[in-house]
């Protein structure tokens, strides 16, 4: 089957607003496919839902899907970003569980990207967000990431747009199916599944301290319908640093 990166072609954003507005979309494309707003597998309060943010790459037209993962810091897909760039203070984070309506857009201070893996780091100014806005990071697995996950459920999170989703987050239950040395996939054999829009987003595992990252969204076959793949945690510490694992 061929696969398809999880990207959202043809988006511009609002220059002063920081507003989407769905007229300006040159196609259209598809959220988590049989998601839901609300969270089924992994309890997420509302500033852990806040921790999933919308990211708009200008230079390639998409929009894509990223995770806080410290206080200030973004993680999500490499090949979000353009690869030629020298500055990324145009890059829109787009705050909200809306995509297409937040008035909340920052730009990131700092970019840096993985040598190996599908992922780049983000920093941005969290002072700047205020109380209405708070988010409290998800942080990265910090346990074993092994055959011995098959067959565990988890949640995964993203932004896509749809006509029957006007672009907000939504959420699927899935189950680990694989665990390779660069990926984990995850499929449930029902109609569910990360789309256009979502690479970058996180897969959430519950653990004793809370919720936490288990991979970040690379790629999935272009039906929509599972099999969705996601860069392991565990080869992004040297990325996000110790601070960021539990």
């Amino acid at each position: 089957m061929s696969t398809r990166w999880l990207l959202l072609l043809g988006l511009s954003l609002g220059a002063c607003s920081g507003r989407v507005d769905q007229g300006d979309l040159g196609v259209t494309a598809a959220c988590i496919v049989g998601g839901d707003l609300e969270p089924a597998q992994v309890r997420l309060d509302a500033e852990q839902k806040r921790s999933v943010v919308a990211v708009f790459e200008p230079a390639l037209g998409v929009l894509c899907s990223a995770v806080v993962v410290a206080d200030g810091v973004l993680l999500t897909a490499k090949h979000c970003l353009s690869a030629d760039r020298t500055s990324f203070d145009d890059v829109d984070l787009v705050f909200g569980a809306d995509a297409y309506a937040s008035t909340l857009v920052r730009h990131p201070t700092s970019v840096v990207v993985h040598n190996g893996a599908d992922a780049a780091l983000l920093r941005f100014d969290a002072k700047t967000l205020g109380d209405a806005w708070r988010s409290t990071p998800m942080a990265l697995y910090g346990g074993a990431i092994d055959q011995s996950l098959v067959g565990t459920p988890v949640e995964i999170a993203g932004f896509g747009q749809a006509e029957d989703s006007e672009g907000r987050l939504k959420f699927a239950r899935q189950d680990i199916v694989a665990v390779d040395p660069a990926t984990i996939t995850v499929n449930t054999g029902a109609d569910v599944g990360a789309c256009f829009g979502d690479s970058g987003g996180p897969m959430l595992i519950g653990t004793a301290a809370g919720p936490a990252v288990l991979g970040i969204l690379a790629w999935g076959p272009n039906d929509c319908l599972g099999g969705d793949h996601y860069v392991r945690a565990d080869l992004l510490a040297d990325l996000t640093g110790a601070e960021c694992a539990r």
